[in-house]
């Protein structure tokens, strides 16, 4: 079963590249990022990000699919 909690997705976020600039900032991997532009937040119980500079968002699965460079649904399955 798969740990949807904050902790859990920062942990991906950072094996994806992301550089933690707060306790919920982090600079997105997803593009050259200058700033602490990707956000961590509680929705409907499950940790979701978003980065406000190019838009990407998801869940820990999003974020464990782009750390490991497979698809979502075999992100999913792990």
């Amino acid at each position: 079963m798969i740990d949807y909690g904050r902790d859990a997705l920062i942990a991906e976020l950072r094996a994806a590249g992301a550089e933690q600039r707060g306790p919920t900032a982090l600079r997105c991997p997803w593009h050259d990022d200058e700033t602490a532009s990707l956000s961590v937040f509680d929705h409907s119980g499950k940790a979701m990000f978003k980065c406000h500079a190019c838009g990407q968002k998801g869940t820990i699965v999003a974020a464990r699919a782009f750390a490991q460079k497979i698809s979502a649904k075999d992100a999913y399955v792990q």
